[in-house]
């Protein structure tokens, strides 16, 4: 259900592997949870149908090791740190957790990618998301 891809979305999975590429040199290793999503499987996800998860233009990853709040909070204060210094660039970067069906909170990193994909004005933006409310927390 998920494999039927145009050549534009190919095209867009390379940059993006390039940024993720990006990620895992920053932080030293990571996850890709998530990129390309055809419709079908957004819904699934619980996703909004403006993702540029459809338009194979963002990720989901997570740090290699434990995975906690915590420790993917600090691989984005690095990301952002990296960000402020000019070091990597995006259209959003976003901490996500919501709470699991443990009751126990999952956490994982979004990036997406930046012009020409996203207007310039909505790129470098910095978000949280907890529970499915977004907030801007900073933007580069």
């Amino acid at each position: 259900m998920n494999r039927e891809v145009t050549k534009d979305h190919v095209t867009k999975l390379a940059v993006l592997a390039a940024k993720v590429e990006e990620v895992y040199q920053i932080l030293g290793g990571c996850h890709v949870t998530s990129a390309y999503r055809c419709p079908d499987l957004n819904d699934a996800v619980g996703s909004t149908p403006r993702s540029q998860h459809l338009l194979a233009e963002a990720a989901d990853l997570v740090p290699f090791g434990e995975i906690t709040e915590v420790t993917v909070s600090a691989a984005f204060n690095r990301l952002v740190f990296e960000a402020t210094k000019g070091n990597i660039n995006f259209g959003q970067l976003i901490k996500e957790s919501q709470k699991g069906r443990d009751g126990n909170y999952i956490a994982w990193l979004h990036i997406s990618l930046g012009e020409p994909y996203r207007p310039i004005e909505k790129c470098g933006q910095i978000l949280v998301m907890k529970d499915g409310k977004y907030s801007l927390v900073g933007k580069v």
